[in-house]
């Protein structure tokens, strides 16, 4: 009895934490991969930060949302493109959800984030998503991290980014 007791308990828990973890930003509600976890934001600038561990990695992968009034898509693919050097390589391309254009970003060479002061990262990729809305700049995604583990990232973020248009 006690076994079924205990079976039926963790059933009931598995069942409680089954549904979807999502975060909200500014009224779009984005599903999290599996694995993908909230965390508390480290800058007010950010909308919504998450982390990703990866395996070989010894830092999770920081996952940041921003939305600015201001700032089209080609505004952040240049911002993007210049925070990587040496022989740097990017492309972008677009997925539809929606009836919304969403851009993927990813370029890889050596990364430097003008905000986080870790200086240059050599062998770096980073990721994007850019999200265009009706009466501002883009909700943005960006990811950056060792170039091997951020582009195994790259299928993910486009689930993350066309989530809030997934039809239900």
């Amino acid at each position: 009895m006690k076994r079924l007791l205990l079976a039926f308990c963790l059933g009931l828990s598995s069942v409680t934490f089954a549904e979807d973890a999502k975060v909200d930003v500014d009224g779009l509600a984005f599903t999290l991969p599996e694995g993908w976890k909230s965390v508390e934001s480290t800058s007010p600038m950010r909308k919504a930060q998450l982390q990703v561990t990866v395996a070989g990695v010894a830092d999770p992968i920081d996952v940041v949302f921003f939305h600015f009034p201001g700032g089209d898509v080609e505004q952040n693919i240049t911002r993007w493109k210049n925070q990587l050097s040496g022989t740097a390589e990017s492309k972008t391309e677009e997925i539809e959800a929606g009836g919304k254009k969403i851009t993927i970003f990813q370029g890889t060479g050596t990364y430097t984030d003008p905000f986080a002061g870790k200086g240059a990262q050599e062998n770096y990729a980073l990721i994007g998503a850019l999200i265009p809305m009706d009466d501002s700049g883009p909700v943005v995604i960006k990811a950056a991290g060792p170039k091997a583990a951020a582009l195994g990232l790259i299928d993910a973020l486009k689930k993350l980014a066309s989530s809030p248009f997934a039809k239900k």
